[in-house]
């Protein structure tokens, strides 16, 4: 199995067009850390994760920002996306 990137696109934007619609224009940031899993360690069910670091979630938002103001976006940059993206979803499930 693959991932289309193109399904992806479509399908986040009806989310966000959804989230929207339904006068959802801005999530609060009431919690800013978080424990992060190594993608190693993340994707091996066999193994119990014992290596943590942490992230945070402002910083990876301001630095997205400084990425679209000087126009240098780098595929890492999915990775701080996807945190701010876990993290809407969570407080949306609240």
């Amino acid at each position: 199995m693959g991932i289309d990137l193109n399904k992806i696109e479509i399908i986040f934007n009806l989310i966000i067009d959804k989230l929207k619609k339904d006068g959802i224009h801005k999530i609060s940031l009431d919690d800013d850390f978080y424990w992060n899993i190594p993608s190693d360690l993340l994707y091996d069910p066999y193994n119990k994760p014992n290596q943590f670091d942490m992230g945070q979630l402002s910083e990876d938002y301001d630095f997205l920002l400084n990425s679209i103001e000087k126009d240098i976006i780098i595929n890492g940059d999915l990775r701080k996306l996807s945190y701010l993206l876990r993290y809407i979803a969570d407080k949306l499930d609240q």
